[in-house]
């Protein structure tokens, strides 16, 4: 399964850990409201909102768009794996991405 890498401290640039591979993903902005004139920094002015990012749209009442960067990924196979990634690395923690919900992330306790 791949997992997408996070950290809590560190550089994004450097390889977060042994195996890492750098790959383009789409990271999703989304927003509580269903216009984003309804974000106080876009109020009075929400075309700002439709000036950076593509794919702007409404799912399930919030704004979202999308972006694409860059981020550190691993491949971890199997729960063995993911315990030898955990005694090589330390602690973290797992958690659905806020990034993209497709993805699980693990967050690097630098």
């Amino acid at each position: 399964m791949e997992f997408l890498l996070g950290r809590v401290e560190g550089s994004i640039e450097e390889r977060p850990v042994e195996g890492a591979y750098k790959k383009e993903f789409v990271f999703i902005d989304e927003r509580i409201v269903d216009a984003p004139e309804k974000i106080p920094f876009y109020e009075g002015n929400a075309s700002l909102w439709y000036d950076k990012g593509t794919n702007h749209r409404v799912e399930n009442g919030h704004i979202k768009r999308d972006f694409k960067e860059f981020a550190w990924f691993i491949e971890i196979g199997s729960i063995e794996e993911l315990l030898d990634f955990l005694a090589r690395n330390g602690s973290f923690t797992m958690y659905r991405s806020y990034r993209n919900s497709k993805f699980i992330e693990i967050e690097l306790q630098d």
